[in-house]
This record gives structure tokens, sequence and C-alpha cells, in this order.
């Protein structure tokens, strides 16, 4: 090309010089065709820079990238899909914003994009609804809090993630408040994120302690986790008021002079599980890009995992870093005590995957999701579950490809030579210890549950076929504060045989007790004894639950 152009001009330029020297050709003429010629030669040259300027900014480049990718395993930006997951700062999410499961993904052609929306549960849905992301993060509670009011489930439960052991959890000035039974007070307050787990946390504990002289505005909504960590700062310490946080927030606020931990999720479980959804259009359309998914996190949660808590102190410490916070080593390893994540295995069973026998226990996603919905219908978040029937919200289908295909996470997609032996213990809840005598009477008060009367044959120690029920209430609580002890009171009347009256109140006690251990609860856990005689009538017949633990 540059070639011909060189040439054109060498002949363009001797006859352009001839002409204007030749006598015979009229001045007016002779002008004419000089300008004709200067400006073509002129098109010619701006031809010229311009097609410069296209192959060194276009067909160069261009056969370059083609040459790339051609001799090389990059794969180009048309051939990876981008997976976009709705995510928030909580720690449990970490590994999806690991440079591994990024990786992972990359390997198998796709791109991860994660959109961060400040715990906003509802936008999630609205986003998941309206295909903005293809999947999200969220907890079971949130999922059916936010559905409900959407009149909608747009995602179906694809992975649990993790459960929250100590990563929520309520603080206050121990000056206020030293424990959940100083909240009884009607200027008494909490504060905490509305449509959020905080909130169901926070719910569920009102509902199942008896807290009768809070007052009706006693919930405090706020925004954000750094607006409330704020508030709490900004707090006298002598103010009747508790905040619900999680982590990061909650190590940060138990370092402000004064401030304890009023209740945990490491002392209430099954509440707050965190799971993945995956949009239910993106799941009919692409199953294999979320089986892609599955494999790539559970791989990259394995690379932590089988390092113990090293490995995932390790992990929470390098997410700190991207997310801007600075995270000690002893941070790290308190908020890990705080997150149990789940294993490849105990998604097997949680699906309702593993054989009878192998599950140790470990309570299904159905099963879990029913009891959050019970709790929620308990504690006023709504009327009624609002979906008849679990299995609407969770599809097995994904995990149940990669158990049947022998998937192990230190495999990729597709090789099953693996040793199955590593894949990780479904790990079994410890157990209260006994305690003596002495050690009863030195545990701390936690608070008394809120109970229905409990109705009892008259002047008999047997229950009614609804004390019955009421009872198999109380020992369905006592499965969610399993780090707490119970005594079971007896209240006997002031008037009439105290004597007899005592011996009433306490088969009372024991028919209760009895009825509790027999639906799984150890019978160490629970004491019973009689109160001494108050009040007159049938009122002052009636048992209450006391929950404490020992003193640290």
């Amino acid at each position: 090309m540059f070639l011909s152009i060189r040439n054109f001009f060498c002949r363009l330029i001797p006859g352009f010089l001839s002409h204007s020297r030749s006598p015979s050709m009229e001045p007016t003429s002779q002008g004419r065709r000089s300008l004709r010629l200067i400006v073509g030669a002129a098109i010619i040259i701006l031809l010229a820079f311009v097609s410069i300027l296209v192959w060194k900014f276009v067909i160069h480049p261009s056969a370059q990238d083609n040459l790339i990718a051609q001799t090389s395993v990059k794969k180009t930006s048309s051939d990876e899909h981008a997976i976009r997951i709705a995510t928030d700062s909580f720690k449990g999410y970490s590994v999806f914003r690991s440079d591994g499961f990024a990786g992972e993904l990359r390997e198998s052609g796709f791109s991860l994009e994660l959109v961060d929306d400040g715990g906003d549960y509802a936008a999630r849905q609205k986003a998941l609804r309206k295909g903005d992301v293809d999947m999200a993060v969220i907890t079971i509670d949130a999922n059916l809090k936010t559905g409900a009011k959407l009149e909608q489930f747009p995602g179906t439960i694809v992975l649990a993630i993790d459960e929250s052991a100590g990563a929520d959890g309520m603080v206050a000035y121990k000056q206020a408040l030293a424990a959940i039974e100083d909240l009884d007070h009607s200027t008494a307050h909490v504060v905490a994120m509305p449509d959020s787990p905080s909130e169901t946390f926070v719910q569920v504990v009102r509902a199942d302690m008896s807290l009768p002289q809070m007052p009706e505005d006693w919930f405090v909504p706020e925004t954000s986790q750094e607006r409330i960590y704020n508030l709490l700062r900004a707090t006298s310490p002598t103010e009747r008021k508790a905040f619900v946080l999680w982590e990061p927030y909650l190590s940060k606020s138990l370092k402000i002079p004064g401030v304890h931990r009023l209740l945990d999720t490491s002392q209430v479980r099954g509440i707050i599980v965190d799971v993945l959804l995956a949009r239910r259009e993106f799941l009919r359309d692409h199953p294999e890009q979320v089986k892609v998914v599955l494999a790539a996190y559970l791989r990259t949660l394995y690379s932590y995992q089988s390092r113990g808590d090293e490995g995932f102190a390790a992990l929470l410490i390098e997410d700190g870093q991207k997310t801007g916070e600075i995270i000690s080593s002893d941070e790290a390893h308190n908020m890990v005590k705080g997150i149990r994540f789940w294993n490849t295995t105990e998604n097997y069973a949680l699906f309702g995957l593993l054989p009878t026998g192998e599950s140790a226990g470990l309570p299904t996603l159905h099963d879990t999701i029913l009891n959050i919905g019970r709790m929620l219908t308990a504690s006023g978040a709504f009327a009624a579950m609002p979906v008849a029937d679990p299995s609407e919200l969770y599809f097995d289908g994904v995990l149940r490809d990669l158990y049947s295909g022998g998937f192990h996470p230190r495999s990729k997609l597709g090789v099953v030579d693996v040793p199955k032996g590593d894949l990780g213990a479904v790990r079994v809840a410890e157990t209260l210890p006994e305690l003596s005598a002495e050690d009863w009477d030195k545990l701390s008060t936690v608070g008394h549950l809120r109970i229905c009367a409990i109705e009892f044959r008259r002047a008999s120690s047997a229950l009614s076929l609804q004390g019955q029920r009421s009872v198999d209430e109380i020992a369905r609580q006592l499965h969610s504060y399993p780090t707490f002890y119970l005594t079971v009171v007896g209240h006997a009347r002031a008037d009439g045989d105290q004597v007899e009256n005592e011996k009433l109140a306490l088969a009372r006690a024991q028919s209760v007790s009895d009825q509790i251990i027999s639906r799984g609860i150890p019978t160490h856990r629970i004491r019973v004894k009689a109160a001494p005689p108050v009040g007159m009538g049938g009122e002052s017949q009636s048992v209450s639950f006391l929950l404490g633990q020992k003193s640290y």
C-alpha cells in the first residue's frame, strides 16, 4: 500500500512541475490545473494518513489479539459469561470474595461480578426478580420475610453456606443491661436493621423470653451496621438500650469500654442460616453454570477448611484487606469461631441426600426452614408461613448431580479418582456437661421463658392434652437454646394444706420435665424444684421455666 502511494507521488510531482513551466498554457487555465493537482495531492495525503492510523490502532491490535487467543489459554471476553452474585460484607460470605473462587470460575470460562447491596435484602430479592443478578446470598429468615412481602420467591436455595454460631449478637453497656431479663423495663429498647438477620434474632428472643414490661415501641430500626455501631458509641452507659450487630461490627463493638455481649448466636441455634439462591429462570436455562458455581465454591471452601481454623483466619484477614478493614490474627480467629461454614458432606446431609444414619442428627433444610418459619410466626413477623410446603423454596438437583457423580472438592468437574474419605464429616453439636447441685446454684440467670399457661388435670400432676402441646413447644424452644440449662419451677398456693400444695407443685414440675425429656432434651440439662407457696387460686399453681448458664 505504502509503495503504491510513493509511486503515485513520483509520477505526480514531475508532471505537475512540467505543466507549470509550459509557456503555451494560458495563465488562468494553468492556475486552475495547478489548484486541482494540489487539492488532489492533499486528499491523497490525508487518505494515506488515515490508513496509517487505521492500521496502527485497529487492524494490527485485532490481529495481535487473534494471534494471542489462538496461541494461549487466555479466554477472550466473548467466551466468558459473567456470573452476577448479590452479596454484602458479612464475613460468612468471604469465600465468594476470595481470589480462589474467582480463579476457579475463570478456569471454567466464567467471570465473577459481585454486587454489594449493603445488606438490603428487599432490594436483593427485587434484583433477582428483574434478572439484574443470577444468584444471591441470603439468610433463610430474610428470604422468608422479604419473599412474603414481595409475594414471590424469585430464587431457590441451591446451597447451604453457613450458620451463625456467634457472628451475630446483642450487645449493651453492662452498667445498664447486665442480662437479658434487664430488658424487662418500660424504657428498654433494641436497635437493629429491619428485614435482616438482626431483626429476626431479636424478634425470636423477644418472643421466647418473658419480658412483659418492654414498651410497644421497643424496636428501633436503623439503616446500616455502621450507623448502629456509631449509635452504640454515642449512647450513655446508663441507657437501657441494646444493639444487634454482626461481624465485623460485633467484634468492634466489644472493644468499646463497658460494652458486653448479652446474647449471641452461639447460644441460639438454627435461627440465622445463610444460603445461596439461584434465580429460578437462570437455574432452568443454565443448570450447568449453577453446577460450576457450586463446585467452584465447595473447592475453594475446602482449600481453606482443610487447613483448619488457621485457613479460615487467613481467609478473613485477606477479605478484610479487600474491604478496607484491618483484622488482626486474634480478631480473625474469634470471628472464625462464630461462623460454622457448611462443608460438602454437611450440604449433602442438609439437602437430604445422605443415607439414614450418616447425617449425625443434623436437621434437614426442609426442617430448618419449617422451624424458622414457626419462630417467625410466633414472633409476629407474619401471620402464617408464606409457603404451604418448605420444599418450594429449595432445589436439590444440582447437589444431587455432584453427589451421584462422586464429586470431591479436591477434584475438578468430571474427575472422580480422588479419595473420598476426607470430604469432611457432619459435625455433631457439643453437649452440655452434667452439673453438681452446687454448680446448679451458681448458674447465672439468663431469663424466664415466655409460655402459655400449662394445663393439668384437676388436682393432678397429669398434663391435659393442651398442656402436653404447650410443653412440646417448650422442648422446641430448648432445642434452639442448646447452651442453657433449664430449671422447671412448680408454684404452690398459699391457702389450704401447704404441705400438699408443695407436693403437688413439685409433682407437676416433674411431670413437665419428663415430657420435655421425652422430646429429646438430655436429662442432665433439667432440674425441678418447688417454689415457696405464694398467692391464692389456680394461677398460683402454675409452672415457670428459668434459663441459666455457667458464669465466666
